[in-house]
């Protein structure tokens, strides 16, 4: 009898661990065989559901686990909580998303089919964490606090993240 596969799991499944391979290697240090050898299928197969390596990075950044880890009514505990979750992979992210966006043109950023979805991704889950009406304020919070806490080689202890957070919140709710 014939294996029954479900295609639609082996390409989710292959996008997902696709993700630290892109992480460590950046999208133009490595190719689709290189990337087929680290997880562990024929070149042939990866082609398969990914007929090109933009095919995979894309699927790679749908499969993105951007959602808060558990619902927190405390908008700034759930920042936080966002924060420390994002953290733990921004390096490679960061690697990543430079490696990728080279020397395009800010037209060919904006008209990237992967650069788009992550943004769609990423304000998706900051408006599930704080709601829409700080998601300007938060989005820059996010991308703001963990590009600076890398810069500076931090990481883990964010009660200072909390306090920022807190008081730019506050600032802003008080404005309002």
């Amino acid at each position: 009898m014939p294996k029954i596969v479900d295609h639609d799991a082996l390409r989710a499944d292959l996008a997902r661990r696709a993700i630290p391979v892109f992480q460590a290697h950046g999208y133009h240090g490595i190719g689709m065989r290189k990337i087929a050898e680290a997880l562990g299928v024929p070149k042939s197969s990866l082609y398969h559901y990914f007929p090109t390596k933009q095919d995979l990075f894309i699927a790679c950044t749908g499969a993105l686990d951007l959602s808060p880890a558990e619902p927190e009514p405390d908008p700034v505990a759930a920042l936080v909580q966002m924060i420390a979750r994002l953290e733990e992979s921004f390096s490679g992210e960061l690697r990543l998303m430079v490696d990728y966006v080279g020397a395009r043109s800010r037209a060919e950023i904006a008209d990237d089919a992967a650069l788009t979805l992550y943004r769609e991704r990423m304000d998706a889950a900051i408006r599930q964490t704080v709601g829409p009406e700080w998601l300007p304020l938060a989005r820059a919070l996010v991308y703001g606090l963990l590009l600076d806490r890398w810069l500076a080689g931090e990481s883990g202890d964010l009660d200072g993240v909390r306090r920022l957070i807190e008081g730019t919140l506050g600032a802003a709710a008080d404005a309002d």
